[in-house]
C-alpha cells in the first residue's frame, strides 16, 4: 500500500514540475522605432497585460529607444506614445528575445 502511495506522490509532483516549467518568465529587450523613418523613439510607454486584461507592469524607452522587460508567454505588450497609434504584441508571438516594436505616425 505504501508502494502505490509513494508511487501516486511521484507521479503528480512530475505534472506539477512540467506545468511550472511552461509558465516560465521570458526576458526581452526591446527597441521602439518610428515605421515610416525607422528613427528611434524615446519616452514610449509599454504595458504588460496578463490573459484577463490587467496590466501587471510597465516600462519606459529610456533615451535610445530601449528597455528591458520580462513576462509570461500569455501576456500581451501594448506601445503608446503621444501622437502615434497604440501598438499591440503577443508574447507567444515573439520568436527572439530582441524585438524592434515599430509605431505608425497619426
Amino acid at each position: 500500500m505504501r508502494r502505490i502511495f509513494l508511487l501516486l506522490y511521484l507521479f503528480t509532483t512530475c505534472f506539477t514540475l512540467f506545468a511550472q516549467q511552461d509558465e516560465a518568465p521570458v526576458k526581452l529587450t526591446i527597441e521602439v522605432r518610428d515605421s515610416a523613418s525607422l528613427q528611434p523613439l524615446a519616452d514610449v510607454m509599454c504595458r504588460v497585460v496578463n490573459s484577463k486584461g490587467k496590466m501587471l507592469s510597465y516600462k519606459i524607452a529610456d533615451g535610445k529607444s530601449c528597455l528591458n522587460l520580462t513576462a509570461h508567454q500569455e501576456d500581451v505588450l501594448t506601445f503608446t506614445l503621444i501622437g502615434y497609434s497604440k501598438r499591440k504584441i503577443g508574447v507567444a508571438g515573439i520568436s527572439q528575445q530582441t524585438v524592434c516594436a515599430q509605431l505608425h505616425c497619426i
